[in-house]
């Protein structure tokens, strides 16, 4: 943090909102081909996006602006909106200190007057029950974009790592599987866009802080590792979710928490609109350190009526 004010990169199962999180910053997760894509050499053309990181929702939303330009302008949910009503999920997986933040969040939405409901994510659930049964879809895509370099040996600019999974993915690919996927994804898809436009899916960005470099030095435990803190950004991309994740806490050794609000497909203008009124209420801030971090108690939701 410091050496710039924003940066952009790829975001195909949580490649911006996770380090995001972890950093202690702000990640935006954009809908698929929100931005131009000229030039984007693609890892899942299915799932690949492009994302903002920053430390202000000023830099995002100016940004924002800059790349959908005119395109935008044809954006249906262009507002003015209703007030949202946040879906909140506590992940039972997650550990204490995310938990504890989270609910601290929710809670003070509450007091800011904003409409927050526990409620499980069935999407999430459904799409985890996919993977589980049929394998990830990036895993297939990434076959066909980088494939042949794990099958002709050409892997020395390839984190060998990443070449076990794809090997993993091979092993798993069957035509059935993929033509699963990507029905059960158009369909999850159909339902969430039946959903009414204030609905905000709200979660924790990852199950756990960052863990400690000692704790992925075998290939066994960072793929466990990998896994987890991928676990709660995958489904948000694989179903096209724009999706920010927001820093709200630290855990007792100053490692940063962060809580991810996303919503259906093609609610961008609405989610950044959304981020922007939190901020402004001092409901999440970013710091550079333990001591910073504060959250206001008495903001009013009412600035997000006036959006």
């Amino acid at each position: 943090m410091g050496l710039c004010e924003l940066a952009i990169g790829t975001d195909t199962s949580g490649s911006v909102r996770v380090p995001a999180a972890l950093c202690g910053l702000l990640g935006f997760r954009a809908s698929g081909h929100r931005y131009p894509q000229a030039g984007l050499w693609t890892l899942s053309p299915t799932l690949d996006t492009i994302g903002l990181i920053s430390g202000q929702m000023a830099w995002i939303r100016a940004v924002d602006e800059a790349l959908t330009d005119i395109a935008d302008r044809d954006e249906p949910c262009r507002g003015p909106y209703e007030a949202p009503q946040f879906l909140l999920d506590v992940d039972p997986h997650l550990e204490p200190a995310v938990s504890a933040a989270l609910v601290r969040f929710a809670g003070a939405l509450r007091d800011a007057g904003y409409r927050v409901e526990h409620a499980p994510h069935a999407h999430l659930a459904a799409v985890q029950t996919l993977f589980d049964k049929h394998g990830t879809l990036v895993g297939y895509e990434a076959l066909d974009s980088i494939g042949h370099q794990v099958a002709r040996g050409q892997t020395a600019l390839l984190d060998s790592r990443v070449g076990e999974r794809l090997h993993e993915a091979q092993r798993r690919l069957t035509p059935t599987a993929l033509e699963t996927l990507h029905a059960e994804r158009l369909s999850l898809m159909h339902r969430q866009a039946q959903l009414s436009e204030n609905v905000v899916f709200l979660a924790a960005t990852t199950p756990m802080p960052a863990p400690r470099m000692g704790e992925l030095a075998s290939a066994r435990h960072f793929h466990a590792h990998n896994r987890r803190i991928l676990s709660l950004t995958m489904p948000a991309s694989f179903l096209d979710m724009p999706a920010i994740s927001v820093p709200i806490g630290r855990d007792e050794e100053g490692a940063p928490i962060g809580a991810q609000m996303s919503v259906p497909q093609g609610r961008d203008r609405f989610l950044l609109h959304l981020a922007a009124s939190l901020e402004n209420d001092g409901l999440f801030t970013v710091s550079s350190s333990p001591d910073d971090h504060t959250a206001s108690q008495t903001p009013s939701a009412q600035c997000f009526a006036r959006l």
